[in-house]
């Protein structure tokens, strides 16, 4: 079981560098960084990263164990992406996960990390008091925390 996380961990981190402006050798970096990744920063790149299948190369990506996976999918992270906000939820910005045309064009929106976002449903957000809209898999990638419900 311990080979498998390795894995894991040294898939996420090739994921990672594929994400990143970085220009070095990718396998032989993620060699390194997968025994830096402990439990907590496999949930949070896990999360980061969308639980992500294939690696860069298209090899499967081993499945979480199943104490990362709980941790994953419980409360105790209390992120999720801004496709799962409900209409009438409010959410904090925490991550944005894009590439570098995406990040100008949502940069132009305004749409920046600690910004403040509720869901009006459809695809269509509230962000300083205008409304915005952010297709489907753009929002799969903003990591956000819910700050409230506005529905009473």
């Amino acid at each position: 079981i311990h080979g498998k996380k390795m894995k894991r961990r040294h898939r996420l981190a090739e994921v990672l560098l594929e994400h990143l402006p970085f220009t070095g050798n990718q396998h032989a970096t993620a060699c390194r960084l997968e025994h830096a990744i402990d439990d907590d920063l496999e949930v949070a790149l896990t999360i980061y990263l969308n639980n992500p299948k294939i690696d860069p190369s298209g090899t499967p990506i081993p499945s979480m164990s199943e104490d990362i996976e709980q941790r994953v999918n419980s409360g105790l992270t209390g992120l999720r992406s801004l496709n799962q906000l409900s209409k009438g939820e409010s959410a904090e910005i925490k991550l944005i996960v894009a590439a570098k045309q995406e990040l100008e064009m949502l940069n132009n929106l305004n749409l920046d990390i600690g910004e403040e976002i509720s869901s009006l449903g459809s695809n269509s957000y509230k962000l300083q008091d205008m409304e915005i809209l952010i297709d489907e898999e753009t929002a799969k990638r903003i990591i956000i925390s819910i700050t409230n419900n506005l529905q009473n």
